[in-house]
């Protein structure tokens, strides 16, 4: 990706690289990703550097942590969450009626025009990353088709979480948002991701349906919850608590008095851990 003209690893790379590192470490399949945070991108810098994925038993889940290293540099921390390994009798997804959600969905935004208004906003997507088909928009909830580009077929086996596709969801939440921003303005960055299920292989080609559960002004957080399907609307992967925050909110000391207070309230009801408070206020508190 380049957003505002830096190019970035896509923070869902993260998300399959763990995973596999789980299933080979826990000799057993990765049915779910937990609590996971994005604490900074990851750059491509013109030194070489290297990408490590720690992974710590922890009971009955596996504890992971993604850094990179540069030479002469120290680790640098950019995400970290848990796996869960696949149990027997786990449980199955059920399907969405995709006619139905496109009934209520009435707004159909194109590829075209999704990938010109992310441009717009800095976030440039080069063709492998452009899996939107189109989108239709209703109230707080969206529907996008999404196709694997062609040129990604080849290896499309080897990857769960294929990035591209998983990233396409991440997309549609984002069309979704514009389409709903009105005369809003602020730049929304992905922070969290509660979690990921995983119930069957992704298809070449399908659905994502966007639910957008939470949109808390005083925090500047959004959460959203995203089923990815075949064409025939058959859930393979589920994302929930997708949590994205106003750009501005991450720079240090630029938070309100009231969205610290708002911060301080999730805490306190435990919609937030201590960690995901001192990552959101940067040395704010």
């Amino acid at each position: 990706h380049q957003v505002e003209g830096e190019r970035l690893l896509p923070g869902v790379a993260v998300l399959e690289a763990a995973r596999a590192a789980g299933e080979i470490a826990g000799e057993a399949a990765v049915c779910r990703l937990l609590d996971t945070v994005w604490i900074r991108p990851i750059r491509f810098v013109e030194q070489e550097q290297e990408m490590y994925i720690h992974l710590y038993a922890n009971g009955d889940q596996i504890d992971f942590e993604v850094s990179t290293i540069a030479p002469g540099r120290d680790h640098t921390l950019h995400a970290r969450g848990q796996l869960e390994l696949e149990k027997p009798n786990s449980p199955q997804a059920e399907s969405i009626d995709v006619q139905t959600i496109a009934d209520r969905c009435r707004k159909r935004v194109s590829s075209s025009d999704c990938y010109r208004e992310f441009a717009d906003l800095g976030f440039q997507y080069g063709p492998s990353f452009q899996p939107l088909q189109s989108v239709a928009l209703g109230t707080a909830e969206a529907l996008a088709n999404w196709k694997l580009p062609s040129e990604l077929e080849h290896d499309f086996q080897s990857f769960q979480l294929h990035p591209s596709v998983m990233d396409g969801a991440l997309q549609a939440v984002m069309a979704l948002m514009i389409g709903a921003r009105g005369a809003e303005q602020a730049i929304y960055l992905p922070y969290s991701l509660g979690e990921v299920s995983i119930f069957s292989e992704l298809a070449k080609d399908g659905y994502a349906h966007v639910v957008m559960t939470e949109d808390d002004p005083q925090s500047g957080l959004k959460r959203f919850d995203v089923l990815l399907t075949d064409a025939a609307g058959r859930v393979a992967v589920q994302l929930k608590r997708f949590t994205v925050r106003k750009a501005q909110a991450a720079a240090v000391g630029e938070l309100e008095d009231q969205e610290l207070l708002a911060l301080l309230k999730k805490l306190e009801a435990g919609e937030l851990n201590a960690d995901e408070v001192e990552l959101l206020t940067e040395g704010s508190i």
